[in-house]
């Protein structure tokens, strides 16, 4: 018994010894000789290199210096194509600066993030917008690019928690887009809605209509809870809250 306790604890430490050594340690310590490092062949790479690269079952052998360019050169092909081609091209070039200024504002996180400073630069781009739309119907009121911004902006304000400013931007929106005809009977949006022959800026701009109705509604739920729970040392609160309240329920029908 003691032999094949032994013999065990042997093997064990045999293998411990083993996997502790390197592999031309353990070649050394078993074949008695010192281990042949094998030659190794070292390859520099250049920029003139030539890498395979696979594209539609094709190789294509390109050179690392194309390669370091191409891969460079996306982002400014990207901002170009933004600035000049893209979605943001339909903004005059102040505009789309002080747009690029407030989204790089809003769109941080954390700390970094600067909701006052998004809506100094939002509110400014929309007051040029407004003002080039007197002249130009490029930039008209209810242009989707104008009311676009005008929805970024509502959403800042929601997000600040400023719930007054988020409703009256909501209500600015809605009237953009819908006028007081259309906000006084929403069923002539459904009916255009259905209209095949409607172009696709229009459609995108009621179903942003749509879509503002239910924040506004939501906006003022929140205000109204807000004064509920104000009323408890401010009694004149309560009346407010109940405004809001019909105000909320009003405009969740509209969207029915």
């Amino acid at each position: 018994m003691f032999r094949s306790i032994g013999a065990s604890a042997l093997r064990a430490g045999r293998a411990t010894w083993a996997s502790s050594c390197s592999a031309p340690s353990r070649v050394a310590l078993t074949a008695g000789a010192r281990p042949r490092s094998s030659p190794t062949t070292q390859h520099h790479r250049g920029l003139s290199t030539l890498r395979n690269i696979n594209v539609a079952d094709k190789k294509w052998r390109v050179p690392m210096i194309g390669l370091v360019v191409l891969i460079a050169g996306l982002p400014v092909g990207f901002a170009v194509y933004s600035n000049y081609f893209g979605p943001g091209s339909v903004y005059p070039k102040p505009i789309r600066s002080l747009m690029h200024e407030g989204g790089m504002a809003y769109l941080r996180t954390g700390d970094k993030q600067d909701m006052p400073k998004a809506i100094e630069c939002y509110t400014q781009a929309l007051a040029g917008l407004d003002e080039l739309g007197t002249t130009d119907p490029k930039h008209a009121r209810d242009a989707p690019h104008v009311t676009g911004l005008v929805a970024r902006i509502a959403a800042v304000y929601n997000d600040m928690g400023d719930l007054d400013k988020a409703i009256e931007t909501f209500t600015d929106l809605l009237h953009r887009i819908l006028g007081d005809e259309g906000i006084a009977d929403p069923k002539t949006q459904v009916r255009r809605l259905l209209d095949n022959q409607l172009p696709d800026q229009e459609r995108m701009n009621i179903l942003r209509a749509l879509g503002c109705a239910n924040m506004l509604a939501e906006a003022y739920e929140a205000r109204g809870r807000r004064a509920k729970r104000r009323s408890v040392v401010l009694p004149h609160s309560s009346a407010a809250a109940s405004a809001d309240a019909q105000a909320a329920a009003q405009w969740y029908q509209w969207c029915l």
